[in-house]
C-alpha cells in the first residue's frame, strides 16, 4: 500500500513531534471526544455514540510520552509521583491523563474537543439535531433527556429537542449583563461549556 508523501510525511512528524495518531483524530471534525484505556483501546464520541478506533500503541510507555507531550504545554506531566494530570492542548482541547498506579491499564486518557466554539445563546434555543445535548441519558420514550437548568426552583429547559427556552436564554442574558453570579452544573457531555462560551459571547 502506497502512502502519499505528504501524508507520510505528516504521520512522521506527529509521530516524532506530536501525538502520533491522536493528532489525526483530533482533526477529524466529526469528533467529538477522545478515550483512551490504555495502548490497545482507543474509542470516539461521533454522531450521537462511541465507536472503537482502529488505532492502537506499541506499549504502555510509549503511550504514555505521547501524552505527556500534549501535556508538555501546560508545564505538567503524569508519571508514577504525579499519576493524575489535567491539561488544556496548544489546540484548546481540555485532557485528563491518568497513569500507573491508579490506573489499570495505564495510561488512560480523555480528551474534550469544543466543537461548538460558534454556538450562541439563540441556536441554544432552536431545536436539536440530535434529539437532545451529548451523551444524555434516554427518557421513557427512547429520546434523549432535556438538560434542565433551574433558577429558583424553575426548569428553564423548555422540552427535549432544544437546550433551552427562549425566556431561559433572556433570563441568563440578563443575569450576565448584570453581573450576577451563573453556575452551570451538569454530568459529562450536558453542555456547560457550550453554554458558558455562549454566554461569554454577550
Amino acid at each position: 500500500l502506497m502512502i502519499p508523501e505528504e501524508i507520510f510525511i505528516g504521520m512522521a512528524l506527529a509521530d516524532l513531534l506530536g501525538m502520533g495518531p491522536i493528532d489525526t483524530l483530533l482533526k477529524d471534525e466529526s469528533i467529538e471526544d477522545i478515550a483512551i484505556n490504555g495502548p490497545s483501546e482507543v474509542m470516539v464520541y461521533r454522531d450521537g455514540h462511541w465507536d472503537l478506533e482502529n488505532v492502537a500503541f506499541p506499549s504502555s510507555d510509549r503511550l504514555l510520552e505521547i501524552l505527556n507531550r500534549g501535556l508538555a504545554h501546560s508545564n505538567r506531566k503524569a508519571n508514577m509521583v504525579t499519576p493524575i494530570a489535567d491539561a488544556v492542548l496548544k489546540t484548546k482541547e481540555r485532557i485528563s491523563v491518568v497513569t500507573y498506579p491508579v490506573a489499570t491499564p495505564f495510561p488512560t486518557s480523555v480528551i474534550r474537543i469544543p466543537r461548538a466554539k460558534r454556538i450562541s445563546l439563540e441556536d441554544m434555543t432552536r431545536p436539536s439535531e440530535m434529539g437532545g445535548p451529548r451523551g444524555a441519558p434516554e427518557g421513557a420514550d427512547g429520546e434523549g433527556a432535556s438538560v434542565e437548568l433551574k433558577t429558583g426552583g424553575e426548569e428553564l429547559a423548555e422540552d427535549s429537542a432544544s437546550m433551552l427556552s427562549r425566556d431561559a436564554a433572556a433570563y441568563l442574558y440578563g443575569a450576565v449583563l448584570a453581573g450576577l453570579n451563573i453556575v452551570a452544573v451538569g454530568p459529562t457531555g450536558s453542555g456547560k461549556t457550550t453554554l458558558l462560551m455562549a454566554l461569554g459571547r454577550k
